[in-house]
């Protein structure tokens, strides 16, 4: 019995070894609840080895589902700092103007939109007055990405081999200093990719994906952040090679984290992130709701780290 209670606990030395196990992560929560409830029934049938064995995979499902949403905190910003937010508005959205003006009584110094649609677009132009600097992602593509800003913005080289990923490098320059900025809509990984007719890519393109951006963010010098729709959840490969590789720090951290994604709620997902590093901190993260998407957006004020913390 003490093999079958302590084997499920090897997904935290296996779970980095192969591409396969950023799937087997999105559905821990699912394969949790189930292993719970069987856990239970054979419980009752007084099955112990069966019971004890499920209700350990229950167990760590519940870790690793939970363990990257904890409070990490990482350093607070020493004085001034700028308001951040990302979005994922929905290609499809209904309600983009509603969005809008939903965000209106309060909108971000930066704010980094996703699947960015025509009509978004046009509800964006009218507060341009609010966001006189603007770069735009590749046009006419489901995933397009667009940087609005109310400090001055330059475009850096977009990165190469990104496949269906769509990444905007800008360079932001409020005042405290230049912030190279990677914005960014990733494919999910699946086992089938864009031809599929989704925007998705296969788990071996998911990987080279993330590991060129991550050396990217790596060799990038100065204050950085990568923020967006990554579509990695933060208990898969993916998302740990950006923290470890890329050198980054997750500030939303800053307090417990909750799910971004709305469609997929069963499987608990955190896909949308705000990444740091190289002396950036954040501080007082917040989810917002975005009428129409199925995504929560993401709030957090970022600025120099004080000497408490290195971002």
């Amino acid at each position: 019995m003490l093999v079958g209670v302590l084997a499920p606990f090897s997904w935290f030395l296996v779970r980095d070894l192969a591409p396969m196990m950023e799937v087997i992560a999105i559905v821990l929560p699912v394969a949790g609840a189930a292993a719970g409830a069987l856990a239970v029934v054979l419980g009752w049938r007084r099955r112990v080895v069966g019971a004890a064995t499920l209700a350990s995979v229950a167990l760590v499902c519940a870790l690793a589902t939970a363990g990257p949403r904890l409070a990490a905190p990482s350093g607070l910003p020493a004085g001034e700092t700028i308001s951040f937010v990302t979005a994922n508005l929905a290609t499809a959205n209904p309600d983009a103007d509603d969005l809008v003006r939903g965000l209106a009584a309060g909108y971000p110094d930066v704010f980094v939109t996703v699947e960015t649609s025509d009509k978004a677009l046009l509800a964006l132009g009218q507060v341009l007055d609010r966001f006189p600097y603007v770069v735009e992602g590749e046009p006419g593509v489901r995933s397009r990405v667009v940087v609005y800003s109310r400090f001055p913005l330059r475009r850096l080289p977009t990165l190469d081999s990104m496949g269906e990923a769509q990444v905007v490098v800008v360079e932001v320059e409020p005042e405290m200093g230049p912030i190279t900025l990677y914005a960014a809509h990733l494919p999910r990984p699946w086992f089938s990719g864009s031809d599929s007719g989704h925007y998705q890519a296969t788990l071996g393109e998911q990987q080279r994906i993330v590991d060129e951006l991550a050396a990217a963010v790596a060799a990038t010098e100065g204050p950085t952040v990568v923020a967006g729709d990554l579509n990695l959840t933060d208990r898969g490969r993916g998302y740990r090679t950006l923290l470890a590789d890329g050198g980054l720090t997750d500030v939303v951290r800053q307090r417990p984290a909750g799910s971004t994604s709305l469609k997929w709620w069963p499987f608990a997902l955190r896909i949308d992130h705000v990444l740091t590093r190289n002396g950036m901190c954040g501080s007082d993260p917040a989810r917002l709701t975005l009428p129409g998407s199925d995504h929560r957006g993401l709030w957090v004020n970022l600025g120099p780290c004080s000497d408490r913390g290195s971002g």
